[in-house]
């Protein structure tokens, strides 16, 4: 088990990875990261770094231990998790949102100065999924949608949460070297439409 939030563990996990692979790591996928739910006024100095110490520095570092390697290999490709709210916002998420903006920004100029290496640096923001830590917040107890819940569908064109297979598929689809080779420096959002009727 890798913790991004503890360097010794992300070069000991990269170095696991890595002879497990035959020395090589064709694709990074950086998915770890929470959320915290809270007004600003509300949210310690702590707290904040905590988010972003998870959802922007662990990414950051997991990709330092990774880049050596795929610069020797001359190839690969890094995917990084990202979110909706990372170019949006949302009241009560700011500080996450902001770690996930960091993540955004991060890809761009990874994008630009690894393409010359051939490598492929992608983000994937997601919109609204029944993760486990979503359910309190989209469903009531008796499964069916919260006040919250009905709010998001009511503003998403295809009228439904994500399925998880659709956000696996993206995934896929941006880590096969053939079907995206060209694919660099983008933020591939999956939300149903919810981003493009609200910015």
């Amino acid at each position: 088990m890798l913790d991004v939030t503890k360097p010794n563990s992300i070069v000991a996990g990269v170095e696991t990875a890595a002879k497990m692979l035959g020395g090589r790591i064709d694709v990074l996928v950086n998915n770890a990261g929470w959320g915290l739910v809270g007004a600003l006024e509300e949210t310690s100095v702590d707290e904040a770094h905590d988010v972003f110490e998870a959802n922007f520095f662990g990414q950051l570092n997991v990709t330092r231990a990774v880049l050596p390697i795929m610069r020797a290999q001359g190839s690969g490709h890094i995917l990084a998790a990202s979110a909706i709210g990372g170019f949006t916002g949302f009241a009560g998420l700011g500080v996450y949102s902001a770690a996930k903006a960091a993540v955004l920004s991060l890809t761009k100029f990874l994008a630009r100065e690894w393409a010359p290496r051939g490598v492929r640096v992608n983000a994937i923001s997601p919109g609204f999924f029944p993760a486990e830590q979503n359910r309190a917040l989209l469903f009531q107890e008796d499964g069916s949608y919260s006040e919250r819940g009905r709010q998001i569908i009511g503003h998403t064109p295809m009228a439904r949460f994500g399925d998880p297979r659709e956000l696996a598929g993206a995934v896929v689809w941006l880590a096969a070297a053939r079907a995206s080779s060209f694919v660099t420096g983008q933020n591939i959002v999956v939300d149903g439409g919810f981003s493009a009727v609200t910015i």
